[in-house]
């Protein structure tokens, strides 16, 4: 399935979630939300495999897009990233179910302008809960401007007080 040229300005909460899902492309989006509008992710992704994510313009008060739980085989390239939290991978094994604890696995990310945002890259996984739970991810052809934190790896996440 192929989504193209959406435009969505302002919505309450996520531009587009996609949630069991194979084989779909989205090209050519427009995601629009203010920088002080929390929780406001431009693509949020679990449990999916084979997405390409192409030729968009992402700004949100949230993460241009991320990538959780079961997220395979996504191809990312040519996005405008900003204002927002950059491209999140995790928080892999939150779920206490172990049935949920899916890896991210095989994620390219290629051609990507980040521009005014808290984060460019950004890893997260929960500590010990499974092994493997992100590998294979590439980044390639990455400009970073105005980035508060260019790239973050917490393999530790949500452990430390914030």
């Amino acid at each position: 399935m192929i989504i193209r040229g959406i435009r969505s300005i302002n919505p309450r909460a996520h531009h587009l979630n996609v949630e069991h899902c194979s084989n779909m492309t989205f090209e050519n989006l427009y995601l629009n939300t203010p920088a002080r509008s929390s929780d406001t992710d431009g693509i949020s992704a679990r449990n999916s495999s084979f997405v390409k994510i192409s030729n968009s313009v992402i700004a949100t008060g949230g993460d241009c897009i991320s990538l959780d739980d079961g997220s395979t085989d996504f191809d990312i390239s040519n996005i405008t990233c900003g204002p927002g939290r950059g491209i999140s991978i995790g928080s892999s094994g939150k779920y206490l179910d172990p049935a949920s604890w899916l890896p991210v696995r095989d994620i390219r990310v290629k051609k990507i302008l980040f521009r005014d945002t808290f984060s460019g890259i950004h890893i997260m996984t929960y500590p010990k809960r499974i092994e493997n739970q992100v590998h294979n991810v590439y980044f390639e052809d990455i400009v970073m401007k105005n980035v508060k934190n260019p790239i973050v790896n917490d393999q530790e996440y949500n452990t430390k007080v914030r």
